[in-house]
């Protein structure tokens, strides 16, 4: 099924998700966590090859983080996170570059205070996948995301 959004110019209604034709509000279809004035807040790190509680990463944003988006690319593999900031989780994949690749994902320790977000490789991630489940890998550039609330 094809997705999409199409936004009316002086309604604000969404028009057409995949089959539907009917005109619904994006309230209707996001909920109540529409944040009228969000910011986008973006940037990028080079890991450094540390991993686990006592080498935590850590991003500080201006406002209140609700969810970080991590991406990096070696020459052979593609690492990519997702971070629930107010829900204290987080995954992370990596895999190879191509449509039969195989990828791997690793659950993520985080932590939210206020407009910082720390995160790292729970202990039970061997060691050899650490750096990567953490997005901490020697040299590799990372490139960040943040929808801040």
């Amino acid at each position: 099924n094809d997705c999409f959004f199409e936004l009316g110019s002086a309604s604000k209604d969404v028009i057409g998700v995949g089959s539907q034709i009917d005109k619904w509000s994006l309230k209707t279809v996001l909920g109540d966590d529409i944040v009228v004035g969000a910011q986008i807040a973006t940037g990028s790190y080079v890991g450094t090859g540390a991993y686990g509680t006592g080498t935590v990463n850590t991003l500080t944003f201006e406002s209140d983080p609700v969810l970080l988006l991590i991406a990096g690319v070696s020459s052979d593999t593609t690492y990519i996170a997702v971070i629930m900031c107010d829900a204290n989780t987080g995954i992370t994949f990596s895999g190879g570059q191509g449509p039969w690749s195989t990828w791997k994902s690793a659950g993520i320790w985080v932590t939210k205070t206020g407009n910082k977000v720390d995160w790292c490789a729970p202990s039970d991630v061997s060691a050899s996948d650490a750096p990567a489940a953490q997005m901490n890998l020697s040299g590799i550039a990372y490139t960040y995301a943040a929808i801040l609330g």
